[in-house]
């Protein structure tokens, strides 16, 4: 047996001993025959029998002890999937590749991903074992000239084939229509051969070709059946012309007809699925004015380098992510967060590559391209979720695989009872339409539409949805918990309240304060900066005393700011607002007291603000049937405060980043099913451990690996509106389920014949177009979801 030697990068050792440890554990996995780890470089090769060689058993293993692997991923567009059958094989065949760890195909996507470690397998070889399966693979990249080869075959097929269903109709039921033959009889039989022919094996090739695929895996898929009834109804035609009987000729061409037609119509609305992330592609200008060297020059966006300086004129749009040098402008960031407003740009402000520039002129530092770049993460994001699959999907593709098998159980039991019954051809016509009613695809296209268009809808709403089981979890949810600081809050201290002592005013206690707090850094006095008038004195000899406050000159007196501690130093009597200071610390806010001279001023209040949206969030959260709850690491008075303003009936104070998970642990043990909203850094814990983690995304990071919701703006009505979506999303789902079990169990027995007795039955070209439609209802159900507008 030959030996294949694997080099595979592993992070995470920590130490010699590590080395050891993962040895052992490598020399466990079947196919492995000997591991060596190099600790300096992290590296194990692996000496190992590709036959037997289990990726996935060595990936988990290594995982489950602390240890990361490095793979890799790729994603393909593969054509020839015709049904959901078509996935389990497909998948199969990839996860037999040595070296891959996990393969996924998404038949409402067209897009297959896998996981596979470097040195062991790669794309061209995984491209070969979909070929090798029967189907065609591109990369990613090529996606939508393959749409457009696809569609363009199509309208080709159809455009040979719907001429000929009309004429071979025409010669089937002259005699009907006019009362005679125009064209004779036995004439026209054989002019509908002629024309059955290149239309059914021509125009109809790809559901045999299909047919020919699946048989060489042994499985049995849609094309299966449209081809064993078709060929039923040519080769039975073909011998009635010779035998003088009536032909089926009309039904085989106009089969092929309506289901090509069916076939354009859905792969039209399938491609709809994709919009956002089509919209999100175009964002990017093709070229872009790059100055180097003090020389302006138009280049292609692809030969943008980070260094490069960007000139963007008002109403164009940014090519690439970068920092302004230069202009103020505003950007439209709308296509990307959702956010309708226009930000305002100025030096030292982040822009983002795709978002369109307002009126002013802007010059622009680049520093991140190409796949780098926060537009090219969101892409990947979206597209990485379209191809992923809800766990009801796994059921539903493992049921389509056992589905045509057993219709072609129930065509063969109806030919053999209405045989038995002595009527041969009302067995051939029921069993035709036997086969040509059932359909998969629509149970197939059930989940994975919905999925593609709620995810592309909450990209444009600002909210990056990573699988297909997060949107899943996401609409069973019963609670949701929130960080409080930089999440419920703004995350800065801002003047609250101002109590001026008697005959003093608001404006003169904020205006004496920020005279000493404008020589400050201080989150305290950039707080009562940014709230004081304009019109502040200039004061002197300035002196922080830390931990207490600072004093300055004013007309020849101390001019004193600070808290308690320092105003007692200083001599100055308090009494007259004892009772507002001991209630705004009961209240959790910080009280800063002002004095001039050895007279008391006033006081001001400062604490963490709720964001302004808060309220209205939390109101939404609750009109979805959800309880809200906050979880913060600020003492429980300061947590208690902000609790009782927005309403939270469940809130937890000083709680550590670890005991945030224990907390969500704790109330999932009861039975909740928790959602945790925080920043995705300090609350990565409590969002890996809840049912579903939604991060609020700091400026240009998206990819947040703890969170399985990232929210694009800081605004926490997307907490509200993303639930709703998930919801929806269900609905939907649920909708095509229903829609595809009962459309199969009420036709299938109408197309075998049961009721035929009464007059109801479903004839061969009617079953063929009931198919079509089928699939098609349940993708226009899906892109229902594009017009979800929010909570």
């Amino acid at each position: 047996m030959s030996t294949l030697f694997l080099d595979v990068p592993i992070r995470g050792m920590r130490c010699a001993g590590c080395v050891k440890t993962i040895e052992e554990e490598c020399a466990k996995v079947p196919g492995v025959v000997e591991a060596t780890v190099n600790f300096a470089a992290e590296r194990a090769r692996l000496a190992v029998h590709p036959r037997d060689f289990r990726a996935p058993v060595l990936v988990r293993s290594l995982r489950d002890h602390g240890y990361r692997p490095a793979t890799a991923r790729v994603a393909f567009r593969i054509d020839g999937m015709d049904c959901p059958s078509c996935v389990q094989p497909l998948e199969e065949a990839l996860r037999a590749v040595p070296g891959v760890v996990d393969a996924s195909v998404n038949f409402g996507a067209g897009r297959g991903e896998v996981e596979y470690l470097p040195g062991s397998a790669d794309p061209e070889s995984l491209a070969a074992a979909i070929r090798k399966a029967g189907f065609a693979a591109k990369p990613e990249s090529q996606a939508a000239a393959q749409t457009d080869d696809e569609m363009r075959s199509l309208r080709i097929r159809l455009a040979a084939a719907i001429p000929a269903a009309v004429a071979v109709m025409f010669l089937s039921m002259q005699h009907m229509i006019f009362g005679r033959h125009l064209v004779p009889h036995r004439a026209a039989e054989w002019i509908q051969l002629a024309i059955a022919l290149p239309v059914v094996y021509g125009c109809g090739a790809a559901f045999h070709l299909g047919m020919l695929r699946g048989l060489r895996r042994l499985a049995a898929d849609m094309n299966t059946l449209v081809s064993v009834s078709t060929n039923a109804a040519v080769l039975y035609s073909a011998w009635a012309v010779l035998a003088v009987r009536p032909t089926y000729f009309d039904t085989a061409v106009s089969i092929v007809a309506i289901l090509l037609l069916g076939r354009a119509l859905e792969l039209r609305a399938r491609r709809g699925t994709r919009d956002a992330v089509e919209k999100l592609l175009h964002l990017t200008p093709r070229t872009a004015e790059v100055v180097r060297d003090g020389t302006p020059a138009e280049v292609a966006v692809a030969d943008v380098r980070v260094g490069d300086l960007l000139r963007v004129r008002p109403g164009e749009t940014v090519a690439a992510d970068g920092v302004v040098r230069e202009g103020t402008s505003t950007a439209s960031e709308a296509m990307l967060t959702g956010e309708s407003r226009g930000v305002e740009k100025s030096p030292g402000a982040r822009v983002i590559g795709g978002t369109l520039n307002g009126h002013g002129a802007l010059v622009v530092e680049v520093d991140r391209t190409g796949k780098d770049t926060v537009l090219a993460q969101i892409v990947r994001l979206v597209e990485q979720a379209q191809g992923s699959k809800a766990r009801v999907q796994r059921l539903a593709d493992a049921w389509a695989r056992r589905f045509v098998p057993g219709v072609i159980a129930v065509a063969a039991a109806t030919f053999g009872v209405w045989l038995a019954l002595g009527r041969p051809i009302d067995g051939l016509v029921s069993t035709m339409a036997v086969l040509l009613v059932a359909c998969p695809c629509a149970l197939g296209l059930a989940t994975p539409t919905a999925v593609m268009v709620a995810t592309g809808r909450a990209a444009q709403l600002g909210i990056l949805v990573k699988d297909a089981e997060s949107l899943e979890a996401a609409a069973g949810l019963t609670q949701v918990m929130m960080d409080k600081t930089g999440t419920v809050t703004e995350g800065r201290l801002a003047v609250r309240d101002v109590v001026p002592a008697a005959g003093r005013t608001r404006e003169e206690v904020l205006r004496l304060a920020a005279a000493v707090e404008k020589n400050s850094e201080h989150p305290i006095a950039r707080a009562i900066r940014e709230a004081a008038p304009p019109d502040v004195p200039e004061v002197a000899e300035f002196e922080a005393r830390p931990g207490l406050g600072a004093v300055a000159k004013l007309d020849g007196r101390d001019l004193v700011v600070g808290n308690r501690s320092l105003m007692s130093y200083c001599g100055i009597d308090i009494k007259p607002i004892t009772h507002e200071i001991s209630h705004a610390a009961a209240a959790g806010r910080t009280p800063v007291l002002v004095a001039h001279g050895e007279s008391l001023i006033g006081l001001v209040t400062l604490a963490d603000r709720p964001r302004p949206e808060a309220a209205e969030a939390l109101a939404r959260i609750r009109a979805l049937g959800l309880r809200v709850g906050m979880i913060s690491g600020d003492d429980a008075t300061t947590t208690g405060s902000i609790a009782g303003e927005l309403g939270f009936t469940d809130a937890h104070g000083e709680v550590l980043p670890d005991g945030k998970a224990g907390l969500i642990r704790q109330l999932q043990g009861t039975g909740e099913r928790i959602a945790m909203v925080g920043d995705g850094v300090n609350d990565a814990p409590a969002l890996a451990q809840a049912d579903v983690g939604i991060a609020v995304a700091r400026g240009t990071d998206v990819a947040i690996e703890s969170a399985d919701l990232v929210l694009l703006r800081d605004d926490l009505r997307a907490v509200p509106a993303a639930i709703a979506l998930s919801r929806r999303a269900r609905a939907i789902m649920n909708q095509n389920f229903a829609w595809a079990f009962g459309y199969n169990a009420l036709l299938i027995p109408l197309a075998a014949g049961v009721l035929r007795g009464v007059g109801l039955y479903v004839d061969p070209m009617v079953a063929s177009g009931a198919m079509a439609l089928s699939s098609i209802t349940v993708v226009l159900n899906s892109l229902r979801l594009r017009g979800f507008g929010g909570a």
